[in-house]
């Protein structure tokens, strides 16, 4: 599982979010899943995404939380 975070307080976070689908369009063989989101805090973006392998047996829990995540990042 890898996890990529990518905050817009540079204004370079369009960029480097392009350039990490790119690199993952590139080299997938297939068998890496990856889900994007986005976590709004306190006004500042945060890109993010999560690659895993496509046959994780708690891939379901695993996205199910990360979901939750980003839907609740701004919430105190």
């Amino acid at each position: 599982m890898i996890f990529s975070r990518l905050t817009s307080t540079d204004d370079r976070h369009l960029a480097r979010k392009r350039k990490f689908d790119f690199w993952f369009w590139r080299f997938n063989d297939g068998t890496i899943l990856k889900e994007d989101g986005i976590a709004v805090i306190e006004g500042v973006e945060i890109y993010n995404s999560l690659l895993l392998h496509k046959t994780n047996p708690h891939l379901p829990i695993i996205l199910e939380a990360f979901r939750q995540l980003n839907s609740r990042a701004g919430e105190k």
